[in-house]
């Protein structure tokens, strides 16, 4: 058989990956991407207020929906109603999938039949979860912390040492670090070059300022502005009302209307969404009475807080 025609054994796809070029930046799954990635995927779950039954997991229900997308409901034997993870499988005449396959140690493997002993439960319509947006953000703003951090660990005040053999080299090293120790003046004794080395290194070469203008490359400030800037418009993808503080004194009307429709438009499909699981859910199991939901944060907050700043700039002016 070929090994150059499909299906490829994981040896040829160990052998292509082996001659790939290495990414030099390398953002995805890094310890930095991991930390952003995890406080934006908290932000997300915050931004719907559940009511659950007693005997559900908030914590597994919520992690579940928001990071995979969907969960399924249904009654058991065991432990009543409950909500589980599921994969699903089957389709109908529009392409939705027909039936949940339940997997739990503690629950005897089940396929169930959507919309007849069970429910889906999903966030949006294409079945996906907020994890594409949790990575996009995450990485970008990974990638702008990373930029921040080499731009204030790069520009400090340095120098060039010309030396001429490894015990003046040494002598350079004790010199240095007795200036970084504080001290007022250092005394040393100045050698005299030979001939040879002479042409090579003068003594006003010795100590050279490898960077003398710090302010034009210190962009630390305008890189915090753009790491805030990119959690803002995440802020708004998740529908978080949001008027970033760099902008305080230029805050209007218009400027909030805008950002409430932003933050509107994708938090108000998922509600759809998840209202509509929720009802047909109750219809099927009248027990969940108590299952409900709603918004954390809401339009008119932002609307309030707009006008109490503005108010306060006018003050300040006059």
């Amino acid at each position: 058989m070929d090994n150059y025609n499909p299906p490829y054994t994981y040896e040829m796809l160990n052998r292509i990956d082996g001659q790939m070029p290495q990414a030099f930046v390398k953002i995805h799954n890094t310890a930095v991407s991991r930390f952003f990635k995890r406080y934006l995927f908290q932000d997300a779950i915050s931004t719907l207020k559940w009511n659950l039954p007693e005997n559900w997991d908030p914590d597994y229900f919520r992690y579940c929906l928001f990071g995979f997308g969907f969960v399924t409901i249904f009654k058991t034997d065991l432990f009543g109603v409950i909500p589980q993870h599921c994969t699903l499988s089957g389709i109908n005449v529009f392409y939705r999938p027909t039936k949940a396959l339940i997997a739990n140690p503690l629950i005897q493997t089940t396929e169930l039949d959507i919309n007849r002993n069970c429910v889906l439960l999903k966030l949006q319509p294409d079945y996906g979860s907020v994890c594409d947006l949790v990575d996009y953000y995450g990485d970008l703003m990974a990638l702008t912390y990373e930029s921040l951090a080499m731009n204030i660990l790069n520009v400090r005040l340095a120098y060039l040492v010309g030396v001429d053999g490894k015990a003046e080299a040494d002598k350079f090293k004790l010199i240095f670090d007795e200036i970084m120790a504080g001290k007022p003046a250092v005394i040393y004794r100045k050698e005299k070059p030979q001939a040879a080395s002479l042409a090579k290194v003068q003594p006003n070469d010795q100590w050279q300022m490898l960077l003398q203008n710090l302010r034009e490359t210190f962009i630390a400030p305008d890189m915090l502005e753009a790491l805030n800037a990119i959690r803002d418009e995440f802020l708004t993808m998740i529908g978080i009302p949001n008027i970033s503080d760099r902008k305080k004194e230029r805050v209007n009307t218009i400027d909030s209307q805008r950002n409430v429709n932003e933050t509107q438009a994708k938090i108000d499909l998922w509600i759809d969404e998840l209202s509509d699981g929720i009802d047909r859910a109750k219809d099927m199991f009248p027990e969940l009475e108590e299952l409900s939901f709603e918004k954390r944060y809401k339009p008119e907050d932002l609307e309030v807080n707009v006008n109490n700043e503005s108010q306060s700039v006018r003050d300040r002016t006059l």
